[in-house]
């Protein structure tokens, strides 16, 4: 049986073989989702699974849907963890995934912006009553 971590796609595989060479193997629990935790996340990025979630992912929720927060459908799609808490994990929690277009993906990860400082009508120093 081949593993995901050993398997090199050829570079004409499609993804009917990424499929075939994936079924089985990307469920084996909990090595399977051990090693995938292991990787550095660019690496994980990079990964067989990661590219076997992204697949599942467009084929069940489509990417005619287009982007799950604007609607598009004529920007790159990616797939967004919206928790990373199942890292590795994905096919048990497909429910922590979701479709962004490129730019709200990147508005998803931009820093938080600071908050304004509340107005008190408290004084320093003064004693409130």
């Amino acid at each position: 049986m081949i593993e995901l971590r050993d398997y090199r796609p050829e570079p004409n595989d499609n993804r009917d073989s990424l499929f075939d060479a994936a079924e089985g193997v990307a469920m084996r629990l909990p090595i399977q989702i051990e090693y995938n935790r292991s990787l550095p996340y660019p690496e994980f990025l990079k990964s067989m699974y990661w590219r076997y979630v992204r697949t599942l992912m467009f084929r069940n929720r489509g990417r005619h849907r287009g982007c799950t927060r604007c609607g598009t459908t004529k920007e790159r799609l990616d797939v967004h963890h919206k928790t990373y808490d199942h890292q590795g994990d994905e096919l048990n929690h497909l429910e922590d995934l979701t479709i962004l277009c490129a730019e709200c993906h990147r508005i998803e990860h931009a820093p938080a912006p600071a908050k304004e400082p509340v107005a008190s009508n408290h004084t320093p120093g003064v004693a409130e009553r």
